[in-house]
């Protein structure tokens, strides 16, 4: 990320990278989503599952 961080732009958020890795087979999953509540987490990792 570049510029100047200490003003806010009108339109731009944060974003969430949520990241699973399976241990044997160091198979990884990632999904940007807009938040890390519950439900939202709870989705992505029956994502990453199936």
């Amino acid at each position: 990320m570049h510029g100047d961080r200490t003003t806010r732009v009108r339109g731009i958020g944060w974003e969430y990278v949520h990241v699973a890795i399976d241990d044997c087979t160091r198979v990884g999953y990632a999904e940007v989503l807009a938040d890390e509540r519950g439900p939202t987490t709870v989705g992505f990792l029956e994502r990453a599952y199936a």
